[in-house]
């Protein structure tokens, strides 16, 4: 079994890394397609946003429950399984019956439906795969198989790198058709990788009784410590959308601009749940708040005069924002038993932070505020969370939200976040009753 030891990272690295290349890659790909058809208004992404968190959470559901029901080797051949079938759905295309969109002013429900039609079955069980490979991993016989979390490290490169590359090196030089059918070969070489991953030899049963023996105070799942992953997710999700419906509806319009918070979301994951962070969490907190101010001023004064500064002071606050949070998160994570309920956790903060964004907010806000509500709900993240295990803990926190301070100032935190609401209400109030 030693002999095998030297293939572990690299084998589940390599798949990790490819899995959310693939599952990444999918997204701006398919959105290329149905931007033109709908219109290519920021809704329109928001509303695929909702559906891609949507499908990351069903199949992290689907990672949770296998591995609660299911050995690693039956797991294993079912996962092969479905990634074989879903194939058939390849390769990525509009599939014939949607491609006339309905006329109604807001088509985010056909849109929906059409996108879990087309790519539903390929993106669920590419979402699934994340947890389920970071799981095996725990269950083998690797010196680091007890702490998997560096893996979502790989993953998220493998997101990153499907971003980044897709505006400016497969966009502009591959067509849809050859897109899509070099996806679909990716897809192929997933497969593989996936088999090897499942039957590299691994110690399942002494893990097991490990895991029964070991004390679990420190793992329990708590409502509170449930609640604080759910807004340490909730809060990043919110805001990428929150800052992409801004930045190009208010600032720019510019092709694929929506890619860069997304981009920016993944890299701070992989920053937060790196081996060894590359930055303090009392660092960001002060760059935070200085870039906060700047984005207040901005709004207060309308410091519109050099659009390209503004979206970089936007799109730096919004990522300063989302690694403050998953920062957190990283520091909250359970140990490997809780690995699958962490993920779903997660990804279901995520979903409601889409939902709230692309289909509650319209419904309840007469202009789009929502980005300016979660600024100043991140405000109330600005402290430690290490001891927030309990209702108690919980009730303390928010009490005390009040007295922090931005940049050493003495002004309350609350005070100023409070005014970021009103500064964007006011200004968007009169540039609709000027309009």
């Amino acid at each position: 079994m030693t002999r095998f030891l030297p293939l572990y990272i690299p084998v589940f690295s390599a798949t990790l890394l490819l899995s959310a290349f693939l599952l990444f890659g999918i997204q701006p790909l398919f959105g290329k397609m149905i931007l033109p058809m709908l219109g290519g208004a920021p809704a329109v992404w928001n509303t695929a946003m909702v559906f891609f968190q949507a499908m990351l959470l069903a199949g992290y559901a689907y990672a949770h429950l296998t591995t609660r029901l299911m050995g690693v080797r039956a797991q294993a051949v079912l996962h092969i399984l479905v990634l074989l079938s879903c194939a058939v759905f390849l390769p990525v295309s509009i599939p014939l019956g949607w491609r006339d969109p309905p006329a109604v002013s807001n088509p985010a429900f056909w849109q929906i439906g059409m996108m879990t039609v087309a790519i539903g079955g390929p993106f669920f069980v590419l979402a699934g795969t994340a947890p389920m490979l970071q799981r095996w991993f725990s269950l083998s016989p690797h010196p680091d198989s007890h702490n998997p979390y560096f893996l979502y490290a790989a993953s998220n490169l493998g997101s990153m790198l499907a971003l980044l590359l897709y505006p400016f090196v497969v966009e502009p030089l591959l067509k849809l058709k050859i897109q899509s059918i070099g996806w679909s070969v990716g897809y192929g070489f997933l497969i593989l990788l996936t088999a090897a991953c499942a039957f590299l030899p691994r110690q399942a049963e002494n893990k097991k009784e490990t895991a029964k023996s070991a004390p679990a105070n420190d793992n329990a799942l708590t409502p509170a410590r449930i609640g604080l992953w759910l807004l340490l997710t909730f809060i990043p999700s919110s805001l990428m959308l929150g800052v992409t419906t801004y930045i190009t509806t208010d600032l720019a319009s510019v092709p694929l601009l929506w890619i860069l918070p997304l981009a920016l979301y993944v890299g701070t994951f992989i920053i937060a749940f790196a081996r060894a962070q590359p930055v303090t969490l009392k660092k960001v907190l002060e760059w935070q708040s200085t870039f906060l101010l700047l984005v207040i001023t901005s709004w207060i004064i309308g410091w519109q005069f050099n659009k390209a500064l503004v979206v970089v002071v936007h799109l730096v606050l919004f990522f300063l924002t989302a690694l403050f949070c998953h920062m957190q998160l990283a520091a909250a994570r359970p140990d490997a038993r809780n690995l699958t309920a962490f993920y779903l956790i997660m990804s279901l903060g995520g979903v409601l932070g889409g939902i709230f964004n692309a289909l509650i907010a319209p419904q309840i806000f007469t202009l789009p505020i929502e980005y300016a509500l979660i600024l100043a709900l991140s405000g109330f993240l600005r402290y430690q969370t290490d001891k927030m295990q309990s209702f108690a803990a919980l009730k303390c926190f928010f009490k005390g939200a009040g007295k922090d301070t931005l940049a050493h100032t003495k002004i309350p935190v609350m005070v100023i976040l409070a005014a970021i609401a009103l500064s964007l209400f006011t200004s968007r109030a009169l540039a609709s009753f000027g309009g």
